[in-house]
């Protein structure tokens, strides 16, 4: 998948036109650095900054939660603490340096930030798909082993953990090697520079495949074939138990019917993602078989910056679902709505008594 596009090619009159009718014509083609107007600049920043504000918050509460309730020692909670500092590392590094670029024609930060930025988008996104199929495959463990199985896989979260973003590494790697602050020229003449990929086509696609089944198609396969067998398992058991005591029997419903939601909320967060991220994979594959496009310049950048801001809203939702579906968390959310509430009438008495006249 190219990370960062925006490599958008001149009109086909710029290329055939000689040295005397271009000069004129690219004078006014990128006579602003702007690419929008300032109307829809404003509103695409706004959207990023709310977007990019949002996620931090949102996945710093969640570790907030997770750390107050003294919960670490899980391998399930610590791979969801894994997926908010994913999250986080895409709001704080990659929304900001790809709202610029998106924005503006020149990329003005040098080849270092360019080769960076291309590395940590494609870890973050790596590292937010592996380890939403983890879970899913932790908690099919955790269900169908029993508590011996839990605690192995307890004490080797760490190594879990560093093992998905070795891989997720590995496979950014190439988006980085690939990727150069590139000059852009026409007919000789200098334009501006801009951060593109530079492998060749087939290795592109070829790319653009392998980060498309390891980013949607593998995660996908992976979270429903699990779904099925935790479903089959939990249907056999509940079969085997039809005859115990009643109390067994409701201890064991509310088992049941705990796991099935983990399970479904886990399903919700991971099609929340899959919709986030299928627009930006599929015009990346279009754009990667189509060299001609009818497309303008303009409408190109404005289809990219929808498609990316889609994308990056996947670091919002994950944990909005989360706290949306998790007990503990909405739990924790009211406290805080309560206390917020108390400080704010705390904060108003002293005014109203001071204007209270004597």
């Amino acid at each position: 998948m190219d990370f960062e596009l925006f490599n958008f090619s001149l009109p086909d009159y710029y290329l055939k036109a000689n040295l005397t009718e271009l000069l004129p014509k690219l004078n006014e083609y990128f006579g602003s650095e702007k690419i929008f107007n300032s109307e829809e600049e404003a509103l695409i920043i706004l959207i990023y900054i709310l977007l990019s504000i949002l996620g931090v918050i949102s996945n710093l509460f969640i570790m907030y939660v997770i750390f107050k309730l003294k919960k670490l020692g899980t391998a399930v909670n610590m791979l969801v603490i894994n997926l908010n500092l994913s999250d986080i590392l895409l709001c704080v590094v990659c929304m900001p340096i790809t709202l610029v670029q998106i924005l503006r024609r020149h990329w003005s930060f040098g080849l270092l930030i360019c080769k960076s930025v291309a590395f940590v988008q494609g870890i973050t996104v790596f590292v937010s798909a592996m380890t939403i199929s983890a879970i899913a495959i932790l908690r099919l463990l955790i269900i169908t082993s029993g508590q011996r199985k839990l605690k192995q896989l307890n004490e080797r979260r760490i190594l879990l953990i560093s093992l998905i973003w070795i891989i997720a590494g590995l496979l950014s790697l190439p988006v980085s090697i690939n990727h150069s602050d590139v000059e852009i020229k026409v007919a000789g003449v200098y334009l501006y520079n801009r951060c593109l990929e530079t492998w060749s086509l087939e290795a592109k696609t070829w790319f653009s495949f392998i980060t498309l089944i390891f980013q949607l198609i593998m995660p996908t396969s992976l979270l429903v074939t699990c779904h099925l067998k935790i479903k089959f398992h939990l249907r056999e058991t509940s079969r085997n138990n039809s005859s115990g005591r009643d109390a067994l029997n409701d201890a064991f419903k509310e088992s049941r019917e705990r796991n099935e939601r983990a399970l479904a909320n886990l399903f919700r967060v991971w099609l929340a993602f899959l919709l986030s991220w299928l627009p930006w994979n599929v015009i990346n594959l279009y754009f990667d078989y189509t060299a001609d496009s009818n497309l303008t310049s303009q409408e190109l950048y404005s289809l990219f910056a929808g498609c990316h801001l889609v994308a990056m809203s996947s670091a919002t939702t994950n944990a909005i679902l989360y706290g949306w579906l998790n007990t503990n968390i909405k739990n924790e959310i009211s406290l805080v709505k309560h206390k917020l509430i108390s400080c704010f009438r705390r904060a108003r008495q002293p005014k109203e008594i001071s204007e209270t006249p004597v």
